[in-house]
C-alpha cells in the first residue's frame, strides 16, 4: 500500500501533467497534503487487511442481518479521513452532480471528475490490489474489479432535509456492463447525533421493515455485497444543524458475470416504494424500444 501511494502520486507530480494536485509534497516514506503530514505506512491499519482477519469475516458476513453486510473501523487514518471532509468544501459546484426527485436529494461527485489530493489518494488505495484482495477473501467473491470512473460513487454528501429512499443498488455498470458485486463506503461524520437522522437502514427480506441502522459516524466502513434483498436507505429527511451536511467517500467493485435468468438488469437504482405511476412507466418502457421512448420523451420537454 506504501508503493501505491508514492507511485501514484509521484506520477500525478509530474510538473508537465496538467492535473497535478496542489499543496502535495513528497517525502522519503510519507506525503503531505495542505501541511499535513501523512506516513505511507500509517495511511491504511494493514493489520485488519491480512487474510488470517479476511477468512474469519467471510462468516461474519454470511450471518449478518437482514443481509450480508460488514462493518470495519479506524482502517483508514483519521488524518486522511479529515483532510477528505475538508475537501467536499473546496469542490467547484460544477464538480457536483445533484439528485432531487421524489425518491433521493443527494448530490455525488461526477464520474471521472478531478478529486481533492486526499480524496484521490482514499480512492487509489481502496481500489489498490491489497484491499480489493481483502473484499474478495472476506466475501468469496472472485475477481473483483474496481472503477476508476467511480460511477456510483466517490464523494456522497446530503444536505439538510435530504433523504435517499430505501432501495437496491444498481445491477450494472452504466458504460461497462460488468455487474455490481459490492459497495464499500467510509462514513466522514464527526458527532453525529440520532436526531440527526442519516443512519442507513437495513430493510428485512419482506421488504416490511428496518432490522438494522448503521449511523454514519467517523470512521466507519460499511461493507454490502450487491443481492435481490440488499434494501437500503435512509428516507427521514435529515434534520442537521447550519453548516453541516451528511459526507461519506464511496467505491463500487464489479465482477465479470451477468444474469443468466434472462431478465433484463437494471443500470439504476431500484426503490422500494415506488409511486404507482412511475411503476407504469417502468412497465410501459420494458416493451417500448429505446429510440421510441426517447423520442417520446423529447417531445415532453
Amino acid at each position: 500500500l506504501r508503493m501505491v501511494a508514492a507511485a501514484s502520486y509521484i506520477t500525478m507530480m509530474d510538473p508537465v501533467n496538467a492535473f497535478a494536485p496542489l499543496n502535495v509534497a513528497i517525502g522519503e516514506g510519507h506525503i503531505t497534503i495542505r501541511g499535513v503530514r501523512l506516513n505511507f505506512d500509517e495511511l491504511v491499519d494493514e493489520r485488519q487487511l491480512l487474510p488470517d482477519n479476511a477468512l474469519p469475516l467471510r462468516e461474519n458476513i454470511g450471518k449478518a442481518e437482514p443481509f450480508a453486510h460488514l462493518l470495519l473501523k479506524n482502517l483508514f487514518h483519521d488524518r486522511l479521513l479529515e483532510l477528505i471532509h475538508d475537501e467536499f468544501d473546496m469542490r467547484q459546484e460544477e464538480r457536483w452532480k445533484s439528485h432531487s426527485n421524489a425518491y433521493e436529494d443527494t448530490r455525488r461527485s461526477t464520474p471521472g471528475s478531478r478529486l481533492g489530493p486526499a480524496a484521490q489518494l482514499y480512492f487509489w488505495l481502496v481500489n489498490s490490489w491489497p484491499v480489493t484482495q481483502f473484499l474478495s477473501t472476506a466475501t468469496g467473491i472472485d475477481n473483483l474489479i474496481p472503477d476508476p470512473l467511480l460511477v456510483g460513487g466517490g464523494m456522497h454528501e446530503t444536505r439538510n432535509a435530504g433523504h435517499f429512499s430505501i432501495h437496491r443498488d444498481f445491477e450494472v455498470h452504466e458504460k461497462t456492463g460488468l455487474s455490481n458485486a459490492m459497495v464499500f463506503i467510509t462514513y466522514l461524520n464527526k458527532d453525529w447525533a440520532p436526531s440527526y437522522q442519516g443512519s442507513l437502514e437495513l430493510w428485512d427480506h419482506e421488504r416490511q421493515l428496518c432490522v438494522k441502522k448503521v449511523s454514519p459516524d467517523f470512521g466507519v466502513s460499511l461493507l454490502m455485497p450487491h443481492g435481490p434483498n440488499s434494501y437500503h436507505g435512509y428516507s427521514t429527511p435529515l434534520n442537521i444543524p447550519v453548516g453541516r451536511t451528511r459526507r461519506s467517500v464511496a467505491s463500487y467493485y464489479y465482477t465479470h458475470q451477468r444474469d443468466t435468468s434472462g431478465r433484463a438488469a437494471s443500470t439504476a437504482s431500484k426503490f422500494l416504494f415506488t409511486a404507482r405511476s412511475d411503476v407504469a412507466k417502468g412497465v410501459i418502457k420494458e416493451f417500448i424500444p429505446p429510440i421510441v421512448w426517447n423520442a417520446f420523451k423529447k417531445l415532453r420537454r
